[in-house]
């Protein structure tokens, strides 16, 4: 009989490394939007003429095993604000949306759209609670594209930061961990 133990911790960040994005604007890919508190690294979408476009990006859960699932909770976002002249300007997405799944390109589920806050570049949780769900890959699709570039006058999503959180599930063949 298999057995799960674990302690649950609300803000525990999970490792996860990027597996593949809709796109990607020159050097700017996917394996950069997981490096918390560096400025110089972010992930950004290769532009768009149209605002109503969406892209996505998928993460994989990694640890010391092989196959590491996880009960998710939440998703962190930190989209990249950029000064000019005189006015901040996040590269948000409008919405996002979260699915997660065992296995690559199969998900058993997907959230409702969450808004994304406009203008502060300040880290945006998007928890997925009351749902408990377990997984290994977590798709993120960021639904419209409302800012343009003025370097390439594209719609761009520039995407600073990921995090996901929730918690490791430990699995046991101890019979007696669970009566």
């Amino acid at each position: 009989m298999k057995s799960i133990k674990f302690t649950y911790k609300a803000k525990t960040y999970l490792q996860i490394e990027g597996v593949e994005s809709s796109s990607q604007y020159a050097n700017k890919s996917i394996f950069c939007s997981v490096y918390r508190n560096q400025e110089k690294y972010y992930w950004s979408s290769i532009g768009s003429e149209n605002e109503q476009n969406q892209e996505y990006l998928i993460y994989k859960l990694t640890g010391n095993k092989d196959s590491q699932k996880a009960l998710i909770t939440s998703v962190v976002l930190q989209f990249r604000t950029v000064k000019y002249a005189f006015k901040k300007i996040s590269f948000t997405s409008k919405q996002i949306q979260i699915e997660i799944g065992d296995e690559f390109d199969k998900y058993h589920y997907k959230s409702r759209n969450f808004d994304v806050q406009q203008e502060n570049g300040n880290k945006q949780t998007f928890s997925i609670l009351p749902d408990v769900v377990c997984g290994e890959f977590i798709k993120i699709t960021l639904l419209g594209i409302p800012i343009k570039s003025r370097d390439t006058w594209l719609h761009h999503i520039q995407l600073k930061y990921i995090g996901i959180r929730g918690q490791i599930i430990n699995y046991s063949d101890n019979n007696d961990a669970i009566k």
